[in-house]
Parts: structure tokens; C-alpha cells; sequence
């Protein structure tokens, strides 16, 4: 399509650079802000842990390098006009296979449909764009509005554009809230690792276990454990030592941190924990928060108070943190009321969670309408959390 007129030049040239910023836009903001957790934990797989990305960087980087490219394959293709828009094509379909590899990148698992996908749609867009650069949607340039009718099918095909790149790019949840929490720790942010994802339902056992060390950090895994989904008893507090590869933050931190690995006989979290506490040489002293907190997502009342009597006899004048207070609560309340720990709060609180129980008809309705108001008690978890660790 021919524009003489020089406004109409002016017009066309305003158009293909508003496109091109729209273009770069999205892409620094998708690799950066959407994508750059995933893109952080691909260099850290493909790297083995040798290089660290850094998102703003990487995503200007990779911007500028995808907007280079329309420009060179433009120069083949000749995409003008109406058409122009589509002359960014191959670059999204780069940026979507960039983004579209999820955790199993270290197997090779996600590569194949990218080694496959890209040649084919690259080979059709080719085809398509020597066809389109000769036609238009409409032959006349005469009349009024000839301006809108240059920029909506431009509008159109950025905006699918965009809609298929997001949609074929890997945006599962659960796995870039772990990567975020991760940057978040190895930034030492521990603050901000628990505010990602807060009100998300589910969680994968390695975000649960990185929450669990963020909170060990801040010093608050009794006052919050509680706060987040706990699917995994205590197995969701340790990390598995074998993805390393695929983790930001190594599991081997986690140990150090609490003093020792786990052995062969130590086949399950608790009894991990429960054999550390009794290493004093290798134990530290976070390694006791991380006892009782795993005590009470086995449910395991008594243990828990007899490890916390030990700490310090129990008394109505010790400021216990939160789940500490209710899960002695219950357990005067079901195991041994004579336990000298009385707290007028949360006591009435028990009380109110009790109620709650009593107006369900079934365990399923008692544990819906005891959830509304004390979903993020010990008590709500402890009738009707995850039980499969005991099944």
C-alpha cells in the first residue's frame, strides 16, 4: 500500500513507532515482572547455579534483542501498512518459547515442543507474510477515518499477539510463587517472601517449605505457620536435597541453618528433627522451633508440650506465640485439663470455635462453617487439616 500524500506518510510512520513501543512495552514488562522468576530459574538449571539473573537487566536485554529481530526479519518479509503489526510475530513466538519452559527444564522435558512448535509456526508465518505484503484490507485511502482503518487491524493482530503468547507461556501459580519466594530469601527479604502468594489456596510442598524457612528467620514460625496452606504435615517443612539443580535457594541452606542433613534412618521429617534435637553438638537453635512446629502438623499434642515444658515449664506468665496458645488450649481442653495454662482470650475463642462446630449437621458443613472465622487456627487444622500423613 502506497501513501504519497505526505500526511499521510507522517501518519503511517507515527503508526509503526507507536507499534514498536507497544511491542517493547509488553515485552519488558512480561519478562520482568510476569516471566523473570522462571527465566531466573532456567539460566540457574542451564548454568548449573554458576550465573545469577537479574530480571530488570535480563528483561531490557532480551527486549531490545526481540525488537532487532522483527527489524532484521522485516527487512526480508516487507511487511507494511496494515499488515506492519505482524511483522512482530516471530518475535513473540520467540518471547513464548522463551518463557514457555516450566521446572522440568533440567530434563529436557519442556524443550521438546519448542524444538518442534518453532520451526513449524515460523516456517507458516513466512508463507502468510510474503502473501499479505502484497495485499490490504481495504484499497481506498480516500475519505475520512482512513487513519483508524491503517491502525485497528495492526490493533487486532498485536492484541492476539499478545493473548497467544500469555496463553502458551508457563503462568502455573504455585511454581512462580516459589520462585519468587526464593529471590525473595536469597535477598535476605523475608518479609516480602511471605506476602507472596498469602492468599493462594494451595501450595506445592516447596513454597510450604520455603515459607517455613522465612518464618524461622523473622522468628515468628509459631506466630504464622498456621497463615498458609499446610498440605504436607511435616514434610513440608524440609526441602528434598535432590533439587538442588532446580531451586534458587539450595536445600543444603535449609540444613545448615538447622545444623545437620538427614540420614538414612532418619526417613521422615519428624523423626529428622526429633533425632537433631537430641544431637546437641550439631543441633541449632532454630532446629527446636522447627521441632515443635512439625509436633503440631503430626497433631502430636502431648510431644509438643512435653518439648515445650522442657524449654521452660509451662506457665500462665511465659507470652507464648499464637499456635503455641491454642494448641495448649486444646490440649487442656482434650488431653489434660488439670495443665496449669490458662488464657482468657483464647479460651473464649475455643469457645466461639465450638459453637461454630456444633451448628454444622456433618463433619464436611462443621468444617466449612468453623473455617469461615477460624480457618488460620490450630484448632480448624488440627480437626480438619490434612490428615494424610495419617491414613
Amino acid at each position: 500500500m502506497n501513501y504519497n500524500n505526505p500526511q499521510q506518510r507522517s501518519a503511517v510512520l507515527w503508526c509503526y513507532v507507536l507499534y514498536s513501543l507497544l511491542f517493547c512495552a509488553f515485552c519488558y514488562i512480561f519478562l520482568w515482572k510476569v516471566q523473570g522468576g522462571m527465566l531466573g530459574m532456567a539460566q540457574h538449571i542451564l548454568s548449573h547455579g554458576q550465573t545469577i539473573y537479574f530480571p530488570p537487566v535480563g528483561a531490557l536485554v532480551l527486549t531490545v534483542v526481540l525488537w532487532l529481530l522483527q527489524l532484521l526479519l522485516n527487512t526480508i518479509v516487507r511487511l507494511r501498512g496494515e499488515w506492519y503489526a505482524f511483522s512482530f510475530f516471530p518475535s513473540f513466538v520467540f518471547l513464548t518459547a522463551l518463557t514457555y519452559a516450566d521446572s522440568t527444564l533440567y530434563t529436557g522435558a519442556s524443550i521438546v515442543p519448542v524444538k518442534v512448535g518453532v520451526p513449524m509456526v515460523l516456517v507458516l508465518y513466512f508463507l502468510l507474510a510474503f502473501i499479505l505484503r502484497g495485499t490490504a484490507p481495504f484499497t481506498s485511502q480516500r475519505g475520512y477515518g482512513w487513519e483508524v482503518r491503517l491502525l485497528l487491524p495492526n490493533a487486532v493482530i498485536m492484541m492476539l499477539s499478545c493473548i497467544l503468547t500469555c496463553s502458551f507461556s508457563y503462568t502455573e501459580k504455585e511454581l512462580h510463587n516459589q520462585v519468587e519466594i526464593e529471590y525473595a530469601i536469597a535477598n535476605g527479604d523475608y518479609r516480602k517472601a511471605l506476602t507472596v502468594g498469602k492468599y493462594s489456596p494451595r501450595a506445592n510442598q516447596a513454597t510450604t517449605a520455603l515459607r517455613a524457612v522465612a518464618m524461622a528467620k523473622e522468628g515468628v514460625l509459631g506466630d504464622k505457620l498456621f497463615n498458609y496452606p499446610q498440605e504436607y504435615g511435616a514434610e513440608g517443612l524440609l526441602l528434598n536435597r535432590a533439587d538442588s539443580l532446580r531451586m534458587l535457594y539450595a536445600p543444603d541452606s535449609l540444613y545448615f541453618m538447622l545444623g545437620a542433613y538427614p540420614s538414612a534412618r532418619t526417613t521422615t521429617a519428624l523423626m529428622f528433627l526429633q533425632w537433631l534435637d537430641k544431637s546437641e553438638a550439631q543441633r541449632k537453635p532454630l532446629a527446636k522451633d522447627y521441632l515443635l512446629a512439625a509436633l503440631l502438623l503430626e497433631r502430636k499434642l502431648p510431644e509438643f508440650v512435653e518439648e515445650l515444658n522442657q524449654i521452660q515449664e509451662i506457665s500462665d506468665s511465659i507470652d507464648y506465640p499464637r499456635y503455641y496458645q491454642e494448641a495448649l488450649v486444646l490440649y487442656r481442653h482434650r488431653f489434660r485439663p488439670e495443665l496449669p495454662y490458662h488464657n482468657v482470650i483464647q479460651e473464649t475463642n475455643y469457645e466461639d470455635y465450638q459453637s461454630a462446630m456444633r451448628q454444622g449437621e456433618d463433619d464436611h458443613q462443621s468444617k466449612n462453617l468453623a473455617g469461615e472465622d477460624f480457618g488460620t487456627t490450630y484448632w480448624w487444622y488440627y480437626d480438619f487439616g490434612n490428615k494424610k500423613n495419617e491414613e
